[in-house]
């Protein structure tokens, strides 16, 4: 996939809150907020990604207080 078109597709994903092109074993660091990884899964294959490596953060600073999660239901 071209930068460019990487760089739409980012854009129309309203999970994804920030990403970067890095060197070494990934071309990009792309930084989500999602409820659970169903879709999540979903966003990422329709961008033609082949491989995918997770990791969560348990602690750190917040940089917006804004999220793309909608409010879970209350019981």
């Amino acid at each position: 996939m071209e930068l460019e078109a990487f760089e739409n597709a980012m854009a129309e994903c309203p999970e994804v809150v920030g990403y970067c092109a890095v060197a070494g074993d990934a071309d990009f660091i792309v930084r989500v907020v999602a409820r659970d990884t169903d879709p999540l899964r979903a966003s990422v294959m329709r961008f033609g990604v082949e491989h995918v490596r997770s990791h969560f953060v348990l602690h750190g600073p917040t940089t917006s207080a804004e999220l793309p999660v909608e409010a879970a239901p209350s019981s």
